[in-house]
């Protein structure tokens, strides 16, 4: 009998053939051709890319603080960006522009992420709101040399679904919410606002999951708990790990409840009762998988008081 090869195999197997052998490619060194910036940018969402030396036309106008240098603009249909460098941290840049985007009169929208997110020494972020722009990002990145800021516009007018930044900041939470959505139910969204936020070490190395939530299936649960998880490789100990993020935990309006912290994992209890009706438990996990790699999760359970 003859064995015939899957069609899937042939095709792996022509990709194979396909590609060329050789030296890897070298990295570009001084001017990228811009028929290769656009192709890299362009996405079935936003087929037309327009690149620009300074600051696009379209771009919400506000007073840009001193100490900002503009690197150019980027001219999407889903938005616009805008990238600046500085010798200012992070802290300090964001305040700044902050005042500048209130004055402009832009809002700050409430840091609602939960989970697990980029070391703030690395990256911190900030999200404003104007009804006639939508939503603007502001992001500062720790640099070798110099900082960068990137704002990043996102327009939200054409969904039918938008009321406004006041709708935004204070949304109505609704009775039921279909499978088909993309967001977690209800009952999972409520238990979800007690997820502490649980700041990466600054020197990690490598992230296997996305560490913001709900961006790359790093969270499960249903309306009874709730857990996060997370690979990523560090130089620290079991114990320098967990007291990482057993400090964060605790400033975030829960109590110690015991924790064991043994040479290859760490397991720490956590309670938290944010009114008279609702009684919570948090299971902080670690385990150190190889020499330099962990498996963190954080799980929030909600507990019957009767």
């Amino acid at each position: 009998m003859t064995r015939k090869t899957p069609a899937s195999c042939l095709f792996i197997l022509s990709l194979c053939v396909a590609l060329p052998s050789g030296s890897q490619a070298a990295e570009f060194e001084g001017d990228v051709p811009l028929a290769l910036v656009k192709a890299l940018l362009q996405n079935p969402a936003s087929p037309e890319v327009h690149i620009y030396p300074g600051i696009p036309d379209n771009f919400p106008r506000f007073d840009l603080p001193a100490g900002f240098t503009v690197l150019g603009g980027l001219q999407l249909e889903t938005g616009q960006r805008l990238a600046l460098t500085t010798l200012e941290d992070g802290p300090t840049s964001l305040q700044r522009f902050s005042n500048a985007l209130i004055t402009a009169n832009f809002v700050e929208m409430p840091q609602a992420s939960r989970g697990f997110s980029p070391s703030l020494l690395s990256m911190q972020r900030q999200v404003f709101c104007r009804d006639d722009v939508g939503f603007l990002t502001v992001i500062h990145t720790t640099g070798r040399d110099a900082n960068l800021l990137t704002l990043g516009t996102s327009n939200p007018m054409g969904n039918p679904d938008w009321q406004g930044c006041e709708t935004a900041i204070n949304p109505q939470p609704p009775q039921s919410r279909s499978p088909l959505s993309g967001r977690p139910p209800v009952a999972m969204e409520t238990l979800l606002q007690y997820m502490p936020v649980l700041e990466l070490p600054v020197e990690q190395n490598r992230v296997s999951r996305s560490p913001f939530l709900g961006s790359g299936g790093s969270g499960s649960g249903n309306g009874m708990h709730y857990q996060i998880d997370i690979d990523f490789s560090s130089d620290k100990s079991v114990d320098e790990i967990y007291q990482h993020f057993a400090v964060q935990v605790l400033r975030q309006q829960w109590s110690g409840d015991g924790d064991t912290v043994g040479t290859i994992s760490a397991t720490g209890n956590f309670i938290r009762v944010p009114d008279q009706t609702t009684y919570l438990h948090g299971n902080l996990s670690i385990l150190q998988t190889s020499t330099d790699s962990f498996t963190v999760s954080f799980r929030v359970t909600k507990l019957n008081p009767e």
